[in-house]
């Protein structure tokens, strides 16, 4: 049999303009045989180089009186212009074609770098604290693909604190990828990236979602410490525990990033848990158990410190968020380059802490170092333990205390008042006490008061009910306040109660009882004759 040969190739119809993406043009293909129209295209090959790109397509259609149809398909070629071969054996014909690249159908976000939406300031990035954030976008074309080498500007919509975005201009990858960098400034702020590609005289724009540039390091003055409750039952019994909470801001008084690690030294019992004596901020706090064991203070009074690394209070003169030197060179980085002439004031002592020194363990939170009282520094370095802070802004362990009651769980009586009439104790359990006036001639109702303390004057444990379950010949009006609440005040709690005469202004009498939440009870017996 003759070989095949390949025609002259054209397009059906004639293109005379740039075939637009995703539309087709049918190619005919001549092939003969001796001279003679073929009546089939056995071994025809058909390349361009759209099709070797992957933005076209040619399939082989019919063939009818020798000429064999196929239809080409532009999705999106950026080429420009095609070049396509026909192929049978050692005949083969090519023909161009002028192709349009796809047309932007829209510019997506594709994601961040950082976990979440935020980063934070600038100057306050560390471990877990991003400073920066890379944004993606895909640029696709009307049928989701993504289309390379499009031209893409980038824009924030603020730049508040000297943010930035760089770079400011890209190219899309092959697979339609295009990325930029958001650096933090020094003012918290939310933000969002425009992305503007442009192709055949279009142009799109995407929006990233927002992003929140807000937390920046602990500083001092929002630093702040507190407890379940004050007084606790762990005087005489182990094991009672009370919830410690610390929570952190920064500068603007945004919540410091999750992950911030606060120490805690106790001046008694135990602090934290086996795994750590420390917490992990959550949403700006953190809280440990404190448990009641020995060491037990003699005044029954505990010191627990919680200390965290910040920034020292400063008064931002200039409103610019950040510390500034003042005759600084060019380039100075707070907390990083050193500020040889001052800079901005630290707050009057008297309003805030400012400039400080080490921190310690203020056993009596009198605010003095007194290491013969048992106050202790921490972290431990005792040989260069430093008072007073050295005159330059910067970082420091930022630092608060709370003083928590190991309250003991018997009640004492150490003061009775009748109508203002007033004796001390301290009174034990079954004690009695006689209450003038309330019985015999000209009786009358009794205004009384009562103080309650443990054993070293201090609260009654959190919870403590202080009842009358029993009386006899008198009423008692119930005891205010019946149930001891959180306090630390020295002395004890004070409770008011009336009592009242029978109408014959026989004697009697009435038990007063206390019950702590572990339920000790001590009781007290008020007499009238």
């Amino acid at each position: 049999a003759a070989p095949l040969t390949v025609g002259t190739l054209s397009f059906n119809p004639e293109q005379k303009t740039a075939l637009p993406a995703f539309n087709t043009v049918a190619l005919n293909i001549p092939i003969t045989s001796a001279g003679q129209p073929a009546t089939v295209a056995t071994g025809l090959s058909l390349t361009s180089d759209c099709v070797g790109a992957g933005t076209a397509t040619l399939v082989a259609g019919a063939m009818s009186n020798g000429v064999q149809v196929a239809t080409y398909t532009n999705n999106g070629c950026s080429l420009g212009r095609d070049v396509i071969t026909a192929s049978i054996g050692n005949s083969s014909q090519t023909i161009s074609l002028a192709v349009s690249p796809a047309n932007i159908g829209s510019v997506q976000f594709s994601g961040s770098s950082v976990s979440g939406t935020s980063i934070v300031l600038k100057g306050s990035g560390g471990e877990g604290r991003s400073e920066s954030a890379q944004l993606t976008f895909r640029v696709v074309d009307q049928q989701n693909k993504g289309l390379a080498g499009v031209e893409v500007d980038f824009a924030a919509t603020t730049y508040t604190g000297g943010l930035t975005v760089n770079p400011r201009h890209a190219t899309t990858d092959a697979n339609g990828n295009v990325s930029t960098m958001v650096s933090s400034g020094t003012i918290p702020t939310p933000v969002r990236v425009t992305a503007t590609a442009t192709r055949n005289g279009l142009t799109i724009a995407g929006l990233s979602d927002a992003l929140t540039i807000s937390t920046g390091l602990p500083i001092q003055r929002s630093m702040s410490m507190s407890a379940d409750h004050y007084n606790i039952e762990g005087g005489d019994i182990d094991g009672q525990r009370v919830g410690i909470m610390v929570r952190l801001a920064d500068q603007y008084g945004n919540p410091v990033s999750d992950g911030t690690t606060i120490n805690f030294v106790t001046e008694g019992g135990a602090v934290g848990s086996s795994a750590q004596g420390a917490c992990n901020t959550k949403d700006g706090g953190c809280s440990v158990d404190l448990i009641t064991q020995n060491f037990r203070p003699k005044d029954g009074r505990v010191t627990v410190l919680a200390f965290v690394q910040g920034i020292e209070n400063f008064v931002d003169l200039n409103g610019d968020g950040q510390y500034t030197c003042k005759g600084a060179a060019a380039g100075y980085q707070p907390l990083v380059g050193p500020c040889p002439s001052g800079g901005e004031p630290f707050p009057n002592p008297s309003d805030e802490p400012g400039d400080m020194g080490d921190p310690f363990l203020d056993t009596n939170l009198n605010g003095v170092y007194e290491p013969a009282l048992g106050d202790r520094p921490f972290p431990f370095k005792n040989t260069t333990f430093k008072e007073k802070g050295d005159g330059e802004w910067g970082m420091n362990y930022l630092r608060s205390s709370i003083e928590v009651i190991f309250s003991g769980s018997d009640a004492f009586l150490t003061q009775v008042c009748n109508e203002g009439d007033c004796v001390g104790g301290p009174l034990a359990n079954g004690a009695v006490i006689p209450v003038a006036g309330a019985a015999g001639a000209s009786c009358q109702a009794r205004n009384l008061s009562v103080r309650l303390a443990d054993r070293n004057g201090n609260p009654l444990p959190f919870g403590t009910s202080v009842t009358v379950p029993s009386a006899n010949k008198l009423s008692v009006a119930a005891v205010s306040p019946a149930t001891i609440n959180s306090t630390t005040t020295s002395g004890g709690t004070v409770h008011l109660m009336t009592v009242t005469p029978d109408s014959a202004c026989a004697p009697g009498d009435f038990t007063l009882q206390v019950k702590t939440p572990q339920g000790k009870i001590t009781e007290f017996k008020f007499i009238a004759n």
